[in-house]
């Protein structure tokens, strides 16, 4: 797993492959100490080189300098562009990474509070209201062989209280 987010090859020390900047070198630090397959630490780096460009490309800083209102505005992008899973699983990596700058270097833990977005419960679905019901209904033309079909589908759906993936 390359841990190297934002280094250039000016910034390694060629000889122990290891990167010279502190953020880096923190990354590959926490990294090395977690015990999960290198898929997640590939996703963790994801996480991270985007939290660390939106870093850059709004405050100027990286990771190392950013504080609480950082990460508020930086949930507030993602909401707009992600799913709220996403969004909560962004946070909870910057969770275990700050909570790991705040024991092993003594930084503040920024993420120390900060909530995710509420999440639609899975298996929760919305239902029809009666208008959109008779709307849809209305909408079928029964008189040709697939209007036909599409109506007893959704009449099978309704009197089974089906979801659509299911009735398929």
């Amino acid at each position: 797993v390359s841990a190297f987010l934002l280094t250039r090859s000016s910034d390694l020390d060629l000889e122990n492959q290891k990167p010279k900047g502190k953020l880096d070198a923190a990354i590959s630090e926490w990294l090395d100490g977690l015990s999960c397959m290198d898929s997640s630490k590939n996703t963790y780096i994801r996480v991270l080189r985007s939290w660390n460009k939106w870093l850059m490309n709004n405050k100027h800083y990286n990771a190392m300098g950013a504080t609480r209102f950082d990460v508020h505005e930086f949930r507030d992008s993602l909401i707009k562009t992600k799913e709220p899973h996403t969004v909560c699983h962004y946070l909870s990596v910057l969770r275990m990474f700050y909570r790991f700058l705040s024991i092993n270097y003594g930084k503040t833990d920024i993420m120390s509070g900060i909530r995710g977005v509420k999440r639609q419960k899975y298996g929760h679905k919305q239902t029809l209201s009666d208008e959109r019901l008779i709307k849809l209904f209305g909408s079928i033309d029964r008189t040709t062989e697939k209007g036909g079909r599409d109506y007893l589908v959704l009449m099978l759906m309704m009197a089974s209280a089906a979801y659509a993936d299911s009735a398929v």
